[in-house]
């Protein structure tokens, strides 16, 4: 399931066109239905926080999925609102071609997100980065 946050915060900055509303009531049907499931989580992504991120990770871990895929970071492709982001925070330039990618992380989660996810995956092996 690529529900990419537990944020509603976090959904609507990435214009996802759904809610955490939406996927709860998702991962309960599942639940239902005794399926298993996997997800997706994108975090890093503008408005990222720490917050936000645990908010994301408890918010999965209340449905217990059978693995779960944590992408950091967010490719920025040109003209995308992204890029503009990016442009704005200094991290590519205008003129920056893009072919070889780079990747937004929110500055509020840059220098900690990497030691949470290892703490996560130390508590779900199934959870992988």
């Amino acid at each position: 399931m690529g529900n990419e946050s537990g944020s509603e915060l976090v959904l609507r900055q990435l214009a996802k066109g759904f809610g955490r509303e939406q996927v709860e009531e998702t991962l309960k049907l599942l639940a239902e239905a005794q399926l298993s499931f996997t997800c997706f989580l994108l975090l890093g992504g503008p408005g990222e926080t720490p917050e936000s991120v645990r908010e994301s990770v408890a918010f999965l871990e209340a449905y217990h999925p059978l693995m779960v895929n944590l992408t950091v970071g967010v490719r920025i492709y040109p003209g995308l609102p992204l890029h503009k982001i990016a442009i704005a925070e200094g991290l590519v330039e205008p003129d920056d071609s893009l072919l070889w990618p780079k990747f937004y992380l929110a500055p509020a989660v840059r220098e900690w997100i990497w030691e949470y996810l290892e703490e996560v995956s130390a508590r779900h092996p199934q959870w992988i980065f």
